[in-house]
């Protein structure tokens, strides 16, 4: 079900800016890394608010580590981390 969701909101975003030249290309996907990135480090505070000093806070770390891991392995192997 997360897949399926994930292809079809994945592909409704590069549906708005299929065509579009680079510079158009370029400012949204800054903005839309942004917008992503603050995402993340709010739910990243309230995790950690709501886990602070709990075990499953460190088992939780344990796995953003892991993940962390994994996602710049795949980018340095695909060669898009320069």
């Amino acid at each position: 079900m997360f897949l399926s969701g994930g292809l079809l909101h994945g592909s409704a975003y590069a549906e708005s800016i299929i065509g579009s030249d680079a510079t158009s290309l370029n400012g949204y996907l800054l903005g839309f890394a942004l917008v992503q990135s603050v995402l993340a480090v709010s739910v990243a505070w309230g995790a950690y608010a709501i886990w602070c000093g709990d075990r499953l806070y460190h088992n939780a770390r344990l796995a953003g580590g892991i993940t962390l891991g994994i996602g710049l392995g795949t980018l340095w192997q695909s060669s898009l981390m320069v």
